[in-house]
C-alpha cells in the first residue's frame, strides 16, 4: 500500500454512534409522520386519540434526539458529516411536526 493511501486511512475519523442513532430517530420520526398523515387522510381526518398521543410522543422523542445531536455536534473526534446528519435529520423531522401542529391549530 502506498504511503498516500495509508495517510488517508489514518486521517479518516470514525462515525459517531450518537449521530447515527439521532439520525435514525429523525428518519423514523419522518416515517411516522408520513404514516400518520396517510392514516388520517384515509379516515377522513377522524383519527383516534391514541394516534394523536403517538404523534405527540414522536414529537417529544424527536426533540430529545435533536438535543442529543446538538450535544454531539461539539465532539470533534468524529467525522463532521456524521455529526451534521445527527442534527439535520431530527431538525427536519421536528420542523415537519411543528408545521403540522401550527397548521392544525390555525385551521
Amino acid at each position: 500500500m502506498s504511503q498516500r493511501r495509508r495517510r488517508r486511512r489514518e486521517n479518516r475519523k470514525p462515525l459517531s454512534k450518537k449521530s447515527i442513532v439521532t439520525a435514525g430517530v429523525g428518519f423514523l420520526s419522518l416515517v411516522a409522520f408520513a404514516f400518520l398523515i396517510q392514516y388520517s387522510y384515509i379516515n377522513g381526518g377522524k383519527v383516534s386519540k391514541m394516534l394523536a398521543g403517538a404523534a405527540v410522543m414522536t414529537l417529544l422523542v424527536t426533540l430529545l434526539a435533536l438535543c442529543e445531536g446538538i450535544r454531539g455536534l461539539r465532539d470533534t473526534e468524529f467525522s463532521f458529516l456524521s455529526r451534521l446528519a445527527g442534527v439535520l435529520c431530527p431538525f427536519v423531522a421536528e420542523a415537519a411536526w411543528v408545521v403540522l401542529y401550527v397548521v392544525g391549530y390555525l385551521v
